[in-house]
């Protein structure tokens, strides 16, 4: 049976574009493995999107509303996944002898030899006379 092709564009982050011919029995994994022929872009690396939904490998061109001229966006994976949003602050069981930074700037506290004091990076700094 007879299907017909059409060339969609895929569009990369540095804004460069090409056209992949395609039908309506193709993958999108065969479409990410005409990118690495073109691109040299790892398959496993690869994310394509259209209308900002991120197409799976086993869908078919039918199944997304493709016509001639669509433009499809490649995007690459982050390697080791993304970073979680969430910080933890935790408390270290001798904050009570911790001097706030801006206390012992000020002059308000008088640092005595090897008496720790934090900064807002949670490092320990020893102050020596």
């Amino acid at each position: 049976m007879w299907t017909p092709s059409y060339d969609i564009i895929v569009e990369t982050l540095t804004g460069s574009e090409f056209e992949v011919t395609v039908n309506d029995r193709d993958t999108v994994g065969y479409l990410k493995s005409e990118i690495q022929k073109y691109e040299g872009i790892p398959i496993s690396q690869q994310h394509l999107l259209y209308n900002h939904k991120e197409l799976s490998d086993a869908m078919e061109m039918k199944d997304i509303p493709l016509v001639k001229g669509s433009r499809v966006k490649l995007v690459l994976g982050m390697k080791g996944g993304p970073i979680s949003s969430k910080r933890l602050f935790t408390i270290s069981s001798d904050y009570d002898n911790w001097l706030d930074m801006s206390d012992v700037l000020s002059g308000l506290v008088v640092v005595v030899p090897y008496v720790f004091f934090s900064t807002l990076c949670r490092k320990r700094l020893t102050v020596t006379r």
